[in-house]
């Protein structure tokens, strides 16, 4: 059975997980002025974009910003995945509910990590670490086929989806082994084996 995964991890044109998972709004600070792009700011009426103005920035448009020669903004780490979290994850990652955070809790913060931000590398480090201890949960539930919604329901996208594959294994394996049992018999080498050895004894 051949499993594709829909998640890319990196920017991806035609990946729709991509596109949702750069969609979040970060906290940007203008540091160089803009002309004529004051309307993403609608806390005012001027028509450029000054130096010192804060704002939200879907994803995909202030990481370019942010890597330019002269960087025209910078980006502020979403909440979760400051230094904070980052100590309850490392805690116990398998207690918090990712879907409150961020239904691409993983897929939005491996893109955090091309920011150069000095926590880039505690990120992931932390995305790594959290992910291998959710995943031995994920593997428990699936292996004991857990219907419980509420506890599926606390996943991220990429955890439901490795859930629900798991799952489906699992009941197949099941199926298998339950319908193989009743109707296992010889191969055509051994039965064949078996009869030329009586036939010697015959003889």
């Amino acid at each position: 059975m051949e499993t594709r995964f829909k998640h890319s991890y990196c920017p991806n044109y035609f990946s729709l997980e991509d596109i949702l998972a750069t969609q979040e709004r970060v906290l940007c600070k203008v540091e160089k002025s803009v002309h004529g792009l004051g309307c993403l700011d609608q806390s005012t009426e001027n028509e450029d974009l000054v130096v010192g103005t804060t704002l939200q920035l879907p994803f995909w448009l202030a990481f370019p910003l942010s890597q330019t020669r002269v960087r025209v903004v910078s980006v502020e780490l979403p909440k979760i995945y400051k230094e904070a979290f980052r100590e309850v994850l490392t805690a116990d990652a398998s207690i918090v509910d990712l879907s409150k955070l961020g239904r691409y809790f993983y897929e939005f913060g491996s893109h955090l990590t091309k920011l150069n931000h000095r926590d880039s590398s505690a990120i992931n480090t932390m995305l790594m670490n959290a992910f291998k201890d959710r995943l031995r949960v994920l593997i428990d539930w699936a292996q004991n086929l857990c219907t419980d919604i509420s506890k599926v329901q606390r996943l991220d996208t990429l955890e439901k989806e490795l859930y629900l594959e798991g799952f489906k294994a699992r009941k197949e394996l099941i199926a298998w082994l339950s319908e193989g049992s009743s109707k296992m018999c010889a191969s055509e080498m051994v039965v064949n084996h078996k009869k030329r050895k009586r036939a010697v004894v015959d003889i």
